[in-house]
C-alpha cells in the first residue's frame, strides 16, 4: 500500500464535510482543504496575502492586489516582524482558510493524532502557494506582477517562507510535510511569461532555505507541485523534498526531464503521483483498474530512461492530478475514492 493525499482544494461550502471525507479517502496523510467556493480569499494568492505591504482588497472585482505606495511605506513593518521570527504576525486567519482552521481543532482536541489508535498512523500536509506562483499572480496597481519588482520579490519569498513556518508550528509535530504550489510554472518557457530560469530556481532556493532555516529542528519533507507540463529540472535544481505532478496527463514530459529526475530520487527526492484525474470528463472513464495500469506504464516509461524502479516505487505518493476544488461535490468524492482505491492496490 502506498500513502495517499490530496493536492489541496475542495468544491464544499462546509470545510468539516470536505474534512470527513479527505479523512476517510486519505487518513495516513491528511491535508487541510482550500475552499474556493465559500469566498474569493480562499483563491490561493488571497489567502496567503494577509499583512502583506500595501496589500488592498477589491470585493466588487473579488480580487486582491497591492498599492506600490503603501507596500513601500509597509516594507520597514514587514522586515521588523520577519527579522523578530515573529511567526505569529504571519498566521493565517480562519476568514481566509477555514479548512486549516477545522483540521487543527480536530488535531488540537486529540481526537485525531499521531499516538491515537482509532485513528491510525497519522500526519498533516499543509500546503502554501509557491513563492514564483504567488509573486507572479499578486500584481499591483497596475497589473504588474510583484515578481518583476526586486524588493516586492524578496518580501513574496519571505512571506510564503513564513506562512509556511507557521502552518508547520501551528499543527506542531503533526505536520512535516508541506507543499508549495507551482501552477504558474506550467507557463515557464511560453510566450506569455519573461520569467529567467535563474530567478526561477534563485526564488525557490531561498523559498525552501527558509523553511528549512526556521525549522531547525528538521525532519520537514517540502514538496513542489505543478498541474500541467514544466521543466522539472527547475524543481530539482530549486531544491524540492518532493516533486507533485499530473502523472495522469504529463508522464511522458516528466520522462524528458529524466537526467534530473534520477538525481533528485539519488539524493532522496520523492514522487508525487498525480494518477487520478480532476477532469470530470476524464475520471469518467477510467476505473480504478485502469488507473493503475495507466500508473504502472508511467513507471516503465520513466524506467526505460535509466531510471531505478526500485526507487520508484518505494518513494511514490498517490494523489489526484490538481485540486478538486472545480469539480462537483459528487465528482471530487469520486476522485478521492479512486485515489484511496488505487494507493491501497499498490
Amino acid at each position: 500500500m502506498k500513502i495517499a493525499t490530496i493536492v489541496g482544494s475542495m468544491p464544499h461550502l462546509s470545510p468539516d464535510e470536505a474534512l470527513d471525507i479527505i479523512m476517510r479517502r486519505t487518513p495516513h496523510l491528511v491535508a487541510w482543504p482550500q475552499l474556493p467556493r465559500r469566498s474569493f480569499l480562499e483563491n490561493m494568492t488571497a489567502q496567503y496575502s494577509e499583512n502583506f505591504p500595501g496589500l488592498l482588497r477589491d470585493e466588487d472585482k473579488k480580487r486582491v492586489y497591492v498599492s506600490m505606495d503603501d507596500a513601500l511605506a509597509g516594507l520597514e513593518k514587514f522586515y521588523e516582524k520577519y527579522l523578530a521570527g515573529d511567526i505569529g504576525y504571519f498566521s493565517i486567519s480562519s476568514s481566509v482558510a477555514a479548512g486549516l482552521h477545522a483540521l487543527l481543532k480536530r488535531v488540537g482536541s486529540g481526537h485525531y493524532s499521531l499516538s491515537n489508535p482509532a485513528s491510525g498512523p497519522f500526519s498533516v500536509k499543509c500546503q502554501t502557494a509557491g513563492p514564483v506562483t504567488f509573486a507572479m499572480m499578486l500584481k499591483d496597481e497596475n497589473d504588474r506582477p510583484v515578481f518583476f519588482d526586486e524588493n516586492l520579490r524578496d518580501v513574496a519569498i519571505k512571506n510564503i517562507a513564513m506562512k509556511s513556518v507557521w502552518q508547520i508550528k501551528a499543527f506542531g509535530g503533526a505536520c512535516r510535510t508541506i507543499f508549495l504550489d507551482e501552477p504558474y510554472l506550467s507557463a515557464y518557457g511560453s510566450a506569455f511569461t519573461a520569467l529567467s530560469r535563474e530567478d526561477v530556481v534563485e526564488t525557490l532556493r531561498e523559498t525552501f532555505a527558509e523553511v528549512r532555516r526556521l525549522t531547525p529542528d528538521g525532519g520537514i519533507s517540502i514538496g513542489a507541485h505543478c498541474c500541467g507540463n514544466t521543466d522539472w529540472s527547475l524543481l530539482v535544481d530549486g531544491g524540492a523534498d518532493i516533486i507533485s505532478f499530473d502523472s495522469h496527463g504529463f508522464a511522458e514530459s516528466l520522462a524528458l526531464s529524466a537526467d534530473s529526475i534520477k538525481t533528485f530520487l539519488e539524493r532522496g527526492g520523492r514522487l508525487a503521483w498525480g494518477a487520478v484525474p480532476t477532469s470530470a470528463e476524464l475520471l469518467a472513464a477510467e476505473t480504478p483498474q485502469t488507473l493503475k495500469a495507466r500508473l504502472e506504464a508511467a513507471v516503465s516509461l520513466l524506467v526505460s530512461k535509466g531510471l531505478d524502479e526500485k526507487l520508484l516505487r518505494e518513494r511514490m505518493l498517490i494523489t489526484p492530478a490538481c485540486g478538486l476544488g472545480s469539480l462537483d461535490e459528487e465528482t471530487a468524492q469520486l476522485a478521492l475514492e479512486y485515489t484511496q482505491a488505487l494507493a491501497e492496490s499498490l
